[in-house]
């Protein structure tokens, strides 16, 4: 047998509707909330900033603040002036890496060329020029030393422009002038 159910159009309606009312009131539940919670909200920020400034204003009012800022941007410009120094000294650090300054076999070929009696105190290279100062026993040595980095360095000058004695030793310098050409440059 079959059931009627006369008031089943009656019940769909009242479900709709009971939907609808359950979503309305949930939105104007969020709404008042969130209207509610941003003056909460904005009191609270508007508290911390009040606290932050009565921080900010009792550490400027404070005796020796002035001091302390006068300090602070003396260390900054110490501290910039340190900063160029050192980007000074990397750049020339650099340079210094990049050319070769000190040559091993030039070294190892003037002592080559050292009699036994001569004993070398300073040896200043630069790019056209190298000073040597010596000492020795006798002045046959020196002379020996002279002639044979004449003989080992054709195209440069070699000079002793000043000989000393003290004592026993003769001390001497020695300058070798190379002549620099474009393509070692």
């Amino acid at each position: 047998m079959l059931d009627f159910n006369f008031f089943e159009m009656h019940s769909a309606r009242n479900e709709k509707q009971s939907l609808i009312r359950l979503a309305v009131i949930i939105a104007a539940t969020l709404v008042i909330s969130m209207a509610l919670m941003y003056p909460a909200f904005n009191y609270i920020t508007i508290n911390r900033l009040h606290k932050e400034i009565s921080t900010l204003k009792s550490v400027l009012s404070a005796d020796n603040t002035y001091d302390i800022i006068k300090m602070l941007e003396e260390k900054k410009r110490e501290t910039e002036r340190l900063n160029g120094l050192l980007l000074q000294m990397t750049e020339a650090n650099q340079m210094l890496e990049t050319k070769n300054t000190i040559d091993e076999r030039l070294i190892s070929h003037i002592t080559g060329n050292l009699p036994r009696a001569v004993y070398i105190q300073a040896l200043i290279i630069k790019t056209d020029l190298i000073d040597i100062k010596a000492s020795s026993t006798n002045k046959e040595d020196i002379a020996q030393f002279e002639y044979n980095l004449k003989s080992s360095f054709g195209t440069s000058r070699v000079f002793i422009p000043s000989i000393s004695q003290e004592e026993a030793l003769y001390k001497f310098s020695l300058i070798i002038d190379i002549e620099v050409t474009a393509d070692e440059n």
